[in-house]
């Protein structure tokens, strides 16, 4: 709190308020101020300023405590505004969160699942450009690596075809390593000021990023990655948003998976007695065969099918049956043929 008498008097200045001993006088000036400021949470974001043009001025106790009154009230009402528009972030992304989860819930086809996650993220957290990452391979092996199975936004900034189906060694990605360790979300506000981040190709434009982790059964399965292309745009807050979606989005794709791996099975059962009925219902080798090849086409995605017979008196191989998939894709049957031991 300041308030001076005389601008031009260095003895001018009056006391505070609380300490004001009301022996401030005016000298011959053409300015006076008084002075409050505006704080917000413990922190001084503005000023309440009074002056006087016409000349020097001394300020009351009574205009000391009103300015002071005045500039707590104003500090007061932007706190209000602040919790009111915090509160109305909450909701609109408590809201947006539920709508995902209903979206999600009700997609069990895992290839439609992957768009409407990235559909749905942006509702979340605002961002430029989104992709979804999943490991592949094992540590074991020595082949893990992160896989962009979908990414969407990247076509305004030239980067579409980088970023389809792109396959990274995880050895080279120390932003998943840390999520997969630590089970959190990964903020980096800035990627130029980060001595960590180094800037792949297509990836120029990039200045801020969260990416938060796929985790299901504490088993750590992907990444979910939100781009800006303004810098330090970002914050923990979306970070934390971005979290609890993804653990959302991890459930959802656990049980596309569970779904796609019943529907597997359920076929690869029913194709089973297909050709079980097939073969047992026919009297002639070559009919039997021809069935063969038929339900194998159906079932299997394979370029080339044949059934070779051993003649051991003759010393020969046969291929009665043999078929195989023409440029257009539909299957086509070969003539036998039969080739002799040398």
């Amino acid at each position: 709190m300041v308030a001076v008498a005389d601008t031009g008097d260095t003895g001018g200045r009056q006391e505070h308020a609380a300490q004001g001993d009301g022996q401030g006088k005016a000298a011959l000036s053409s300015v006076a101020a008084l002075a409050a400021p505006i704080k917000l949470r413990e922190q001084t974001i503005g000023v309440v300023d009074l002056q006087e043009t016409g000349g020097a001025r001394y300020w009351s106790e009574d205009e000391i405590a009103l300015v002071k009154a005045v500039s707590d009230q104003v500090g007061l009402a932007l706190e209000n505004v602040r919790l009111l528009e915090a509160e109305h972030e909450q909701r609109m992304v408590a809201e947006a969160l539920r709508e995902a989860a209903v979206t999600l819930s009700g997609t069990l086809a895992f290839d439609e699942l992957l768009e409407r996650i990235l559909e749905q993220v942006g509702r979340v957290v605002p961002c430029d450009a989104s992709n979804l990452m999943l490991v592949e391979g094992s540590p074991e092996a020595g082949g893990t690596q992160m896989r962009i199975v979908a990414s969407r936004g990247y076509e305004e900034f030239g980067a579409a075809e980088r970023y389809r189906d792109l396959r990274i060694p995880l050895a080279k990605m120390w932003t998943v390593q840390e999520m997969a360790a630590t089970g959190r979300p990964m903020l980096v506000s800035d990627t130029a000021k980060d001595p960590r981040w180094a800037v792949m190709e297509g990836q120029e434009w990039l200045h801020s990023y969260i990416g938060a982790p796929l985790v299901v059964g504490g088993k750590f399965i992907g990444a979910l990655n939100v781009d800006s292309s303004l810098a330090n745009f970002f914050t923990q807050e979306h970070a934390d948003q971005l979290a609890a979606f993804a653990s959302q989005s991890a459930i959802a794709l656990q049980n596309a998976r569970l779904m796609d791996e019943t529907q597997r099975r359920a076929e690869q059962m029913a194709s089973l007695n297909r050709i079980g009925l097939s073969l047992t219902s026919g009297l002639e080798v070559e009919r039997v065969l021809e069935t063969l090849y038929e339900q194998c086409q159906r079932t299997f995605a394979a370029d080339t099918f044949y059934v070779a017979m051993h003649d051991a008196e003759a010393g020969v191989f046969s291929f009665p049956c043999c078929g195989y998939s023409s440029e257009a894709g539909s299957p086509r049957r070969a003539a036998s043929t039969t080739n002799r031991r040398a």
